[in-house]
Protein backbone atom coordinates (compact mmCIF):
# COMPACT_ATOMS: atom_id res chain seq x y z
CA UNK A 1 0.00 0.00 0.00
CA UNK A 2 1.18 3.51 -0.82
CA UNK A 3 2.61 5.15 2.30
CA UNK A 4 0.44 8.21 1.71
CA UNK A 5 -2.79 6.47 0.73
CA UNK A 6 -5.70 8.07 2.55
CA UNK A 7 -3.74 11.01 3.99
CA UNK A 8 -6.16 13.88 4.38
CA UNK A 9 -4.94 17.11 2.81
CA UNK A 10 -6.84 20.41 2.74
CA UNK A 11 -5.85 23.14 0.31
CA UNK A 12 -6.99 26.66 1.12
CA UNK A 13 -7.63 28.21 -2.27
CA UNK A 14 -8.17 26.48 -5.62
CA UNK A 15 -6.15 28.70 -7.91
CA UNK A 16 -2.94 27.83 -9.75
CA UNK A 17 -0.96 26.90 -6.62
CA UNK A 18 -3.73 24.82 -5.09
CA UNK A 19 -4.59 22.96 -8.28
CA UNK A 20 -1.06 21.93 -9.23
CA UNK A 21 0.04 20.83 -5.77
CA UNK A 22 -3.36 19.25 -5.20
CA UNK A 23 -3.03 17.19 -8.37
CA UNK A 24 0.38 15.81 -7.42
CA UNK A 25 -0.66 15.15 -3.82
CA UNK A 26 -3.65 13.20 -5.13
CA UNK A 27 -1.34 11.19 -7.41
CA UNK A 28 0.58 10.20 -4.26
CA UNK A 29 -2.61 8.74 -2.80
CA UNK A 30 -3.79 11.62 -0.62
CA UNK A 31 -7.45 12.52 -0.21
CA UNK A 32 -7.36 16.11 -1.47
CA UNK A 33 -10.04 18.58 -0.41
CA UNK A 34 -10.39 22.33 -0.93
CA UNK A 35 -11.73 25.19 1.16
CA UNK A 36 -13.01 27.99 -1.06
CA UNK A 37 -15.40 30.91 -0.94
CA UNK A 38 -19.05 29.92 -1.40
CA UNK A 39 -19.19 31.45 -4.89
CA UNK A 40 -16.53 28.96 -6.07
CA UNK A 41 -18.16 25.90 -4.47
CA UNK A 42 -19.87 24.35 -7.50
CA UNK A 43 -17.01 25.16 -9.87
CA UNK A 44 -14.52 23.47 -7.55
CA UNK A 45 -16.74 20.42 -7.06
CA UNK A 46 -16.60 19.83 -10.82
CA UNK A 47 -12.84 19.36 -10.58
CA UNK A 48 -10.05 20.73 -12.72
CA UNK A 49 -8.28 19.86 -15.97
CA UNK A 50 -4.50 20.26 -15.88
CA UNK A 51 -1.98 20.29 -18.73
CA UNK A 52 1.73 19.84 -18.06
CA UNK A 53 3.99 21.80 -20.40
CA UNK A 54 7.39 20.65 -21.63
CA UNK A 55 10.18 22.24 -23.67
CA UNK A 56 10.39 19.52 -26.31
CA UNK A 57 6.89 18.05 -26.41
CA UNK A 58 3.27 19.08 -26.72
CA UNK A 59 1.36 19.71 -23.49
CA UNK A 60 0.34 16.53 -21.67
CA UNK A 61 -3.26 16.20 -20.68
CA UNK A 62 -5.78 16.95 -19.71
CA UNK A 63 -5.29 15.26 -16.35
CA UNK A 64 -8.29 15.46 -14.06
CA UNK A 65 -8.20 16.53 -10.41
CA UNK A 66 -11.43 15.63 -8.62
CA UNK A 67 -11.55 16.87 -5.02
CA UNK A 68 -12.54 14.45 -2.28
CA UNK A 69 -14.56 17.26 -0.72
CA UNK A 70 -15.10 21.00 -1.05
CA UNK A 71 -15.68 23.07 2.09
CA UNK A 72 -16.68 26.67 2.68
CA UNK A 73 -16.81 27.09 6.48
CA UNK A 74 -14.49 26.62 9.45
CA UNK A 75 -17.13 24.38 11.04
CA UNK A 76 -16.80 21.98 8.11
CA UNK A 77 -13.01 22.15 8.39
CA UNK A 78 -13.09 21.35 12.11
CA UNK A 79 -15.21 18.23 11.49
CA UNK A 80 -12.23 16.42 9.90
CA UNK A 81 -8.80 15.60 11.32
CA UNK A 82 -6.33 16.80 8.68
CA UNK A 83 -2.80 15.56 8.10
CA UNK A 84 -1.75 18.63 6.09
CA UNK A 85 -3.24 22.04 5.32
CA UNK A 86 -1.73 24.03 2.44
CA UNK A 87 -2.16 27.82 2.34
CA UNK A 88 -2.51 28.48 -1.40
CA UNK A 89 -3.76 32.06 -1.36
CA UNK A 90 -2.03 35.40 -2.05
CA UNK A 91 -0.50 37.49 0.70
CA UNK A 92 -3.27 40.07 0.49
CA UNK A 93 -5.85 37.40 1.36
CA UNK A 94 -3.86 35.62 4.06
CA UNK A 95 -3.58 38.29 6.70
CA UNK A 96 -7.07 38.89 8.03
CA UNK A 97 -9.32 38.45 11.04
CA UNK A 98 -10.52 35.11 9.66
CA UNK A 99 -7.19 33.34 10.13
CA UNK A 100 -7.36 32.84 13.91
CA UNK A 101 -10.61 30.87 13.59
CA UNK A 102 -9.26 28.85 10.68
CA UNK A 103 -6.04 28.01 12.56
CA UNK A 104 -8.11 26.71 15.46
CA UNK A 105 -10.27 24.61 13.13
CA UNK A 106 -7.33 22.72 11.58
CA UNK A 107 -5.95 21.57 14.92
CA UNK A 108 -2.53 19.91 14.82
CA UNK A 109 -2.33 19.54 11.02
CA UNK A 110 0.95 20.37 9.32
CA UNK A 111 0.60 23.82 7.77
CA UNK A 112 2.41 24.32 4.47
CA UNK A 113 2.83 27.98 3.59
CA UNK A 114 4.63 30.08 1.00
CA UNK A 115 6.24 33.45 1.67
CA UNK A 116 4.50 35.62 -0.91
CA UNK A 117 4.93 38.70 1.29
CA UNK A 118 7.72 39.74 3.67
CA UNK A 119 5.47 39.56 6.76
CA UNK A 120 3.51 36.36 5.98
CA UNK A 121 5.72 34.03 8.00
CA UNK A 122 5.49 36.09 11.17
CA UNK A 123 1.73 36.41 10.77
CA UNK A 124 1.12 32.67 10.50
CA UNK A 125 3.47 31.84 13.35
CA UNK A 126 1.67 34.33 15.60
CA UNK A 127 -1.34 31.97 15.40
CA UNK A 128 0.22 28.48 15.31
CA UNK A 129 3.39 26.93 16.79
CA UNK A 130 6.37 27.21 14.46
CA UNK A 131 6.96 23.46 14.87
CA UNK A 132 3.66 22.87 13.07
CA UNK A 133 4.74 24.81 9.99
CA UNK A 134 6.57 23.74 6.83
CA UNK A 135 7.78 26.67 4.71
CA UNK A 136 7.91 26.39 0.94
CA UNK A 137 9.15 28.03 -2.24
CA UNK A 138 7.14 27.23 -5.38
CA UNK A 139 9.23 25.60 -8.11
CA UNK A 140 6.92 25.87 -11.12
CA UNK A 141 4.92 28.26 -13.29
CA UNK A 142 1.16 27.74 -13.52
CA UNK A 143 -1.71 29.71 -15.00
CA UNK A 144 -5.27 29.38 -16.29
CA UNK A 145 -5.11 28.89 -20.02
CA UNK A 146 -5.00 28.79 -22.83
CA UNK A 147 -3.29 32.10 -23.40
CA UNK A 148 -3.09 33.62 -26.87
CA UNK A 149 -1.29 31.44 -29.48
CA UNK A 150 -1.04 28.36 -27.26
CA UNK A 151 -1.42 24.81 -28.58
CA UNK A 152 -3.98 23.81 -25.95
CA UNK A 153 -7.47 24.50 -27.22
CA UNK A 154 -9.57 23.70 -24.15
CA UNK A 155 -9.66 25.63 -20.90
CA UNK A 156 -7.54 24.28 -18.08
CA UNK A 157 -4.63 24.90 -15.73
CA UNK A 158 -1.34 24.85 -17.59
CA UNK A 159 1.86 24.35 -15.64
CA UNK A 160 5.57 23.85 -16.21
CA UNK A 161 7.96 22.08 -13.87
CA UNK A 162 11.34 23.50 -14.96
CA UNK A 163 14.08 20.85 -15.00
CA UNK A 164 16.45 21.25 -12.05
CA UNK A 165 14.08 23.59 -10.22
CA UNK A 166 12.33 21.59 -7.49
CA UNK A 167 9.94 23.13 -4.99
CA UNK A 168 11.90 23.78 -1.80
CA UNK A 169 10.63 23.15 1.71
CA UNK A 170 11.96 23.41 5.24
CA UNK A 171 10.57 23.03 8.75
CA UNK A 172 11.54 22.56 12.37
CA UNK A 173 9.77 19.19 12.65
CA UNK A 174 11.66 16.68 10.50
CA UNK A 175 8.73 14.26 10.46
CA UNK A 176 6.30 16.84 9.07
CA UNK A 177 8.88 17.99 6.52
CA UNK A 178 9.64 14.44 5.37
CA UNK A 179 5.96 13.73 4.81
CA UNK A 180 5.53 16.84 2.64
CA UNK A 181 8.63 16.03 0.58
CA UNK A 182 7.78 12.36 0.25
CA UNK A 183 4.20 12.96 -0.78
CA UNK A 184 5.13 15.44 -3.51
CA UNK A 185 7.96 13.25 -4.81
CA UNK A 186 5.70 10.20 -4.95
CA UNK A 187 3.18 12.31 -6.83
CA UNK A 188 5.69 13.30 -9.51
CA UNK A 189 6.46 16.86 -8.36
CA UNK A 190 10.17 17.38 -7.67
CA UNK A 191 10.73 18.62 -4.12
CA UNK A 192 13.66 18.77 -1.74
CA UNK A 193 14.73 20.36 1.50
CA UNK A 194 16.11 23.88 1.33
CA UNK A 195 17.62 25.03 4.59
CA UNK A 196 16.38 28.38 5.90
CA UNK A 197 13.53 28.76 3.40
CA UNK A 198 11.52 30.87 5.85
CA UNK A 199 14.07 33.66 5.54
CA UNK A 200 15.53 32.97 2.10
CA UNK A 201 12.12 33.06 0.40
CA UNK A 202 11.83 36.77 1.18
CA UNK A 203 14.80 37.68 -1.01
CA UNK A 204 13.64 36.34 -4.42
CA UNK A 205 10.39 38.24 -3.91
CA UNK A 206 12.42 41.40 -3.30
CA UNK A 207 13.96 40.90 -6.76
CA UNK A 208 10.69 40.00 -8.46
CA UNK A 209 8.40 42.75 -7.19
CA UNK A 210 10.35 45.84 -8.41
CA UNK A 211 10.97 44.07 -11.73
CA UNK A 212 7.24 43.40 -12.11
CA UNK A 213 6.49 47.05 -11.44
CA UNK A 214 8.97 48.08 -14.15
CA UNK A 215 7.30 45.65 -16.56
CA UNK A 216 3.79 46.84 -15.72
CA UNK A 217 4.81 50.45 -16.23
CA UNK A 218 5.98 49.42 -19.71
CA UNK A 219 2.81 47.53 -20.65
CA UNK A 220 4.39 44.12 -19.90
CA UNK A 221 6.57 44.52 -22.99
CA UNK A 222 10.15 43.21 -22.70
CA UNK A 223 11.49 45.37 -25.53
CA UNK A 224 10.02 48.54 -24.00
CA UNK A 225 11.25 47.87 -20.48
CA UNK A 226 14.80 47.12 -21.69
CA UNK A 227 14.95 50.67 -23.08
CA UNK A 228 13.20 52.24 -20.10
CA UNK A 229 14.72 54.01 -17.11
CA UNK A 230 12.35 51.93 -14.97
CA UNK A 231 14.66 48.93 -15.28
CA UNK A 232 17.43 50.94 -13.59
CA UNK A 233 14.96 51.93 -10.88
CA UNK A 234 13.94 48.30 -10.41
CA UNK A 235 17.56 47.22 -10.05
CA UNK A 236 18.22 49.86 -7.39
CA UNK A 237 14.88 49.17 -5.67
CA UNK A 238 15.77 45.47 -5.43
CA UNK A 239 18.92 46.30 -3.48
CA UNK A 240 16.99 48.68 -1.21
CA UNK A 241 14.32 46.06 -0.49
CA UNK A 242 16.83 43.27 0.07
CA UNK A 243 18.86 45.34 2.53
CA UNK A 244 15.70 46.24 4.45
CA UNK A 245 14.67 42.59 4.62
CA UNK A 246 18.15 41.59 5.80
CA UNK A 247 17.92 44.11 8.64
CA UNK A 248 14.37 43.00 9.49
CA UNK A 249 15.22 39.30 9.83
CA UNK A 250 18.84 39.74 10.95
CA UNK A 251 20.28 38.02 7.88
CA UNK A 252 22.84 38.79 5.20
CA UNK A 253 21.75 40.00 1.78
CA UNK A 254 22.66 37.31 -0.78
CA UNK A 255 25.66 38.29 -2.88
CA UNK A 256 23.86 37.87 -6.25
CA UNK A 257 21.36 40.52 -5.18
CA UNK A 258 24.07 42.91 -4.05
CA UNK A 259 25.85 42.47 -7.39
CA UNK A 260 22.70 42.53 -9.51
CA UNK A 261 22.69 45.31 -12.13
CA UNK A 262 20.34 46.40 -14.96
CA UNK A 263 22.43 44.63 -17.62
CA UNK A 264 21.77 41.34 -15.81
CA UNK A 265 18.02 41.95 -15.99
CA UNK A 266 18.31 42.83 -19.68
CA UNK A 267 20.19 39.60 -20.34
CA UNK A 268 17.53 37.58 -18.52
CA UNK A 269 14.80 39.32 -20.51
CA UNK A 270 16.52 38.16 -23.68
CA UNK A 271 17.08 34.57 -22.60
CA UNK A 272 13.90 33.76 -20.64
CA UNK A 273 11.43 33.66 -23.57
CA UNK A 274 13.72 31.18 -25.37
CA UNK A 275 13.80 28.64 -22.55
CA UNK A 276 10.19 28.71 -21.33
CA UNK A 277 7.44 26.73 -23.11
CA UNK A 278 4.85 29.47 -22.74
CA UNK A 279 4.22 33.01 -24.02
CA UNK A 280 6.08 34.68 -21.16
CA UNK A 281 5.00 38.30 -21.67
CA UNK A 282 1.36 37.27 -21.96
CA UNK A 283 1.63 35.07 -18.87
CA UNK A 284 3.24 37.77 -16.73
CA UNK A 285 0.64 40.33 -17.80
CA UNK A 286 -2.22 37.93 -17.12
CA UNK A 287 -1.06 36.54 -13.78
CA UNK A 288 0.47 39.59 -12.14
CA UNK A 289 -2.30 41.94 -13.21
CA UNK A 290 -4.66 39.58 -11.40
CA UNK A 291 -2.54 39.77 -8.21
CA UNK A 292 -1.50 43.38 -8.69
CA UNK A 293 -2.71 44.30 -5.19
CA UNK A 294 -0.12 41.92 -3.75
CA UNK A 295 2.68 43.56 -5.75
CA UNK A 296 1.66 47.01 -4.54
CA UNK A 297 1.36 45.85 -0.94
CA UNK A 298 4.85 44.37 -1.04
CA UNK A 299 6.37 47.60 -2.39
CA UNK A 300 4.64 49.49 0.43
CA UNK A 301 5.98 47.00 2.99
CA UNK A 302 9.54 47.30 1.68
CA UNK A 303 9.38 51.07 2.09
CA UNK A 304 8.07 50.67 5.64
CA UNK A 305 10.91 48.25 6.42
CA UNK A 306 13.42 50.79 5.08
CA UNK A 307 11.91 53.45 7.33
CA UNK A 308 12.13 51.18 10.39
CA UNK A 309 15.79 50.44 9.64
CA UNK A 310 16.56 54.08 8.84
CA UNK A 311 17.56 53.13 5.30
CA UNK A 312 16.99 55.28 2.20
CA UNK A 313 14.45 54.02 -0.33
CA UNK A 314 14.35 56.57 -3.18
CA UNK A 315 13.97 53.98 -5.95
CA UNK A 316 11.23 52.05 -4.16
CA UNK A 317 9.39 55.31 -3.55
CA UNK A 318 9.80 56.33 -7.20
CA UNK A 319 8.25 53.03 -8.31
CA UNK A 320 5.48 53.48 -5.76
CA UNK A 321 4.67 56.96 -7.13
CA UNK A 322 4.76 55.74 -10.73
CA UNK A 323 2.34 52.93 -9.88
CA UNK A 324 0.00 55.33 -8.11
CA UNK A 325 0.03 57.62 -11.13
CA UNK A 326 -0.72 54.71 -13.46
CA UNK A 327 -3.51 53.49 -11.23
CA UNK A 328 -4.96 56.99 -11.24
CA UNK A 329 -4.91 57.06 -15.05
CA UNK A 330 -6.62 53.65 -15.24
CA UNK A 331 -9.30 54.53 -12.70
Amino acid sequence: MNAYQGKKVLLLGAGAVGQVYGYHLAKAGAEVSFKVRPKYLEETRQGFDLYELGITHAPKGPSKLLPTNVLTTDEEVAATTWDQVWLCIPSTSLQGDWFASFAEAIGDATIVKFGHGPTDHAYVEAHVPSTQVVDGMIGYIAYQGPLEDEKVQDDGMLYWLPPGSPSLFDGEDSGRLSEVLGMLSDGGCAAKQGAGIKHKSAFPTAVLMPFLVALELNDWNFAKVKKSDKLDLASQATREAAEAIAREIDATTPAPIKLQRPWVLKMLLGVAPCITPLPLETYLAYHFTKVGAQTRRNIDLYIQMCERADLPSPSLQALQRALAARDGEDA
